[in-house]
């Protein structure tokens, strides 16, 4: 009964400590368009809290994802000339919502037609018609959806939030 009650206990306090200091953080598209390309590193550190290592130049931080309710690693670079925010990169198995929510943001055209013909919508191609990227823009926002993949059981992609020049 011990040996029950001590392995119960370890496992309850590894759950805890894995979500503990994890800040919950909206990585949708309306809530990203407020940060991206505005906010310098100690601004967009009161958000998600201090960053857990470095990668290939990017700085990446360990955030509870609002939409998904997962523990998502995000690599974010900032402009050397003024510190600001101008990249944020994560993956994600809902990279249909991202999609969605950036065509919903107050701007975007209503059709796809109308956002081809202004230059806000590009997707590319494989050699069999299926989608791989999506290039999104609204302004000085923009959005890429990459690494695209689809099996019948899951979906996954890499969704890269980015400043765009005009």
């Amino acid at each position: 009964m011990e040996t029950r009650k001590l392995i119960l206990g370890t496992i309850f306090l590894f759950i805890s400590l894995m979500s503990l200091g994890q800040n919950k953080f909206d990585l949708t598209p309306d809530n990203m368009i407020k940060l991206v390309g505005k906010v310098n590193q100690e601004q967009f550190e009161q958000s998600v809290g201090s960053p857990v290592g470095e990668e290939e130049g990017f700085i990446v931080y360990e955030v509870e994802n609002t939409y998904d309710n997962e523990i998502t690693a995000i690599r974010c670079f900032y402009r050397e000339s003024d510190g600001k925010l101008i990249s944020v990169k994560f993956g994600t198995r809902y990279y249909l919502a991202y999609w969605i929510g950036f065509t919903r943001l107050n701007g975007y055209p209503k059709t796809e037609k109308e956002a081809q013909l202004r230059g806000m919508f590009a997707p590319k191609k494989d050699r069999f018609g299926e989608i791989y990227q999506v290039n999104l823009k609204l302004r000085t926002f923009g959005c890429q959806i990459m690494d695209i993949r689809e099996t019948p059981y899951y979906s996954t992609a890499i969704i890269n939030y980015h400043t765009v020049k005009l």
